[in-house]
């Protein structure tokens, strides 16, 4: 998995608080009861003060405040999917930050990420208000990180980016990507997507593709096209120059909004370009026609194995999650999907999705709810008892989007609206029970 295999220049993030005043150094001795060594560094010119911090899991990083780390711009905290509205406003209301960089010990960019989280979340305490990751630009409330630092599963790949959608009314013109740069890839553009894809599992999937297609090499600036949904057109990487040169007259609330860093080390997802003209001449850039189609839940994706094979290890590492919130959200009846893998002849693999009616330490009992393509002894509708081995992913389905491996904030949303969705489900059943 050579993608992983990337030293970051820049692992950073800071933790955000409400206080207007600077903190002393001293406010952070707290991190010694956390396993963390803390010494004095020189500080400079640009900053009040610098620590040396050192864990023997986790590493070295330096805790810095400086001078002029004002409030982070509203504009970044309100596009970040991750967040909750009640995240998002505790957030706003950060007004100093301190920041940590870590000592990458290792090339394998998900491992070294997660441990700046640790060090993170140790700094928030109980008094910071969110966290920030620098080369994301992504925020962490603090219940998300005590989420991920539950386990020791690497950092999903929605870890080390975040998507910015511009638009009004839940209706983006232009989504675009932040933190592949850093990484020596390339970011991508959306242009004119449909709402579906902001809401829809299946929309966020085909992002997740995506970003695996550019970290592994397959999707790059100017590179062939590459196919991530099967039956959908391939898509090609653009260079926004390009796209902006060719088409910026037919999508000009982009072309007005773009400026010199979301120009280089860009890519508008494209359809492949056509030839004309017997193939003299080059056929007009069209984004992804893919974009404007529904974005059904269960869509065709065509990870690599190497995806694949991180997603099932995050899966089995989070199955005590999945049991949890079964049990928190019993009386709201909310479906429960696993995907398992079935292993054929050939030696690949048939991947389908079965309803869950009980859950085990080891085992789950559930139902099939796809027909397989493939003769791996069991039909839709039989239901079984099946080991965590096959287990590649897992879902919950809430009205606040689906729960899984990778997110956890529609069950944070769920929380905070529980009361309401209890109200409309008896509803619902009352309206039922008339007809």
């Amino acid at each position: 998995m050579s993608w992983w295999k990337k030293q970051s220049p820049v692992c950073a993030g800071s933790v955000l608080f409400s206080t207007t005043v600077a903190p002393r150094a001293e406010n952070f001795a707290f991190l010694e009861g956390q396993g963390i060594h803390i010494s004095p560094h020189e500080a400079g010119p640009e900053a009040h003060w610098r620590l040396r911090l050192e864990h023997p899991t986790w590493g070295k990083a330096t805790l810095t405040c400086l001078r002029d780390m004002g409030p982070v711009p509203d504009l970044l905290i309100d596009h970040d999917p991750r967040l909750s509205t009640s995240e998002r406003e505790r957030a706003r209301r950060g007004r100093i930050a301190v920041s940590v960089s870590l000592e990458p010990r290792t090339d394998n960019v998900l491992f070294e990420r997660k441990q700046l989280l640790r060090f993170l979340r140790a700094v928030h305490g109980d008094d910071g208000l969110a966290v920030m990751d620098h080369t994301a630009q992504s925020f962490w409330s603090r219940q998300a990180l005590d989420e991920e630092l539950a386990h020791d599963a690497e950092l999903d790949i929605l870890g080390i980016f975040t998507v910015h959608s511009v638009g009004e009314n839940d209706r983006p013109y232009w989504m675009h990507s932040h933190g592949f740069k850093e990484l020596g890839f390339c970011e991508f553009c959306l242009l004119d997507p449909s709402p579906a894809l902001t809401k829809a599992g299946g929309g966020w999937d085909a992002v997740r593709v995506l970003a695996f297609s550019i970290v592994e090499g397959k999707a790059r600036l100017s590179g062939p096209p590459v196919t991530i949904v099967r039956g959908a057109p391939p898509v090609q990487l653009i260079p926004s120059a390009t796209f902006l040169a060719e088409r910026g007259n037919s999508f000009s609330q982009w072309a007005e909004d773009l400026d010199e860093e979301h120009i280089q080390g860009h890519g508008v997802v494209c359809d492949p370009s056509r030839r004309r003209c017997f193939g003299l001449l080059a056929g007009a850039l069209s984004p992804w026609s893919f974009l404007k189609t529904s974005m059904e839940e269960d869509l065709p994706l065509l990870f690599s194995d190497d995806a694949t094979l991180l997603m099932a290890r995050r899966a089995r590492a989070t199955w005590q999650v999945l049991r949890g919130l079964r049990e928190e959200f019993a009386e709201l009846q909310f479906p429960c999907l696993v995907k398992l893998r079935f292993d054929l002849k050939s030696g690949e693999g048939e991947h389908l999705w079965f309803e869950v009616a009980d859950t085990g330490e080891n085992t789950v009992d559930a139902t099939l709810v796809n027909e397989p393509w493939n003769d791996i002894g069991i039909a839709c509708g039989d239901r079984r008892e099946h080991s965590l081995d096959r287990l590649t992913d897992w879902s919950i389905m809430t009205p606040a989007g689906q729960i899984t491996p990778r997110s956890l904030t529609p069950a944070r949303m769920v929380r905070e609206h529980k009361d309401e969705i209890l109200e409309i489900m008896k509803k619902a059943a009352a309206e039922s029970e008339k007809s």
